[in-house]
């Protein structure tokens, strides 16, 4: 039976996506992605586990995950995909598309396109 890992952050949350991997690479996925909904205020937030904890016996990780950086989104998130390594696509329940850029070297977000359908 699998485990299940939970930790309490303070938000409901409707989407998660694992960053993708670059072509070829033999790594395992670090890095993800959360939208929530029903908030005061929702957020995209990217999160990371490598380097906070161990690979258990089965090549998990445990230990806890970090909060690299967030973004306040309007409306809330029904669904999120990764573009790439750096863009970040989230549909909102206002009816828009927002595509979001992170910057790696400051752990930031920013809006890059902002879109009615």
């Amino acid at each position: 039976m699998e485990e299940i890992y939970a930790k309490f952050v303070s938000q409901k949350i409707s989407k998660t996506r694992w960053r993708p991997l670059p072509p070829g690479s033999l790594q395992t996925a670090e890095t993800f992605a959360t939208g929530s909904w029903d908030n005061e205020e929702n957020y995209i937030s990217l999160w990371s586990i490598g380097d906070f904890g161990n690979l258990d016996s089965d090549g998990g990780f445990e230990g806890d995950h970090q909060l690299l950086c967030d973004i306040r989104h309007h409306g809330d998130v029904m669904d999120l995909q990764f573009f790439d390594q750096e863009r970040i696509v989230a549909a909102s329940s206002t009816g828009c598309v927002t595509v979001f850029l992170h910057h790696p070297n400051n752990q930031t977000m920013q809006i890059v396109v902002h879109s009615m359908l």
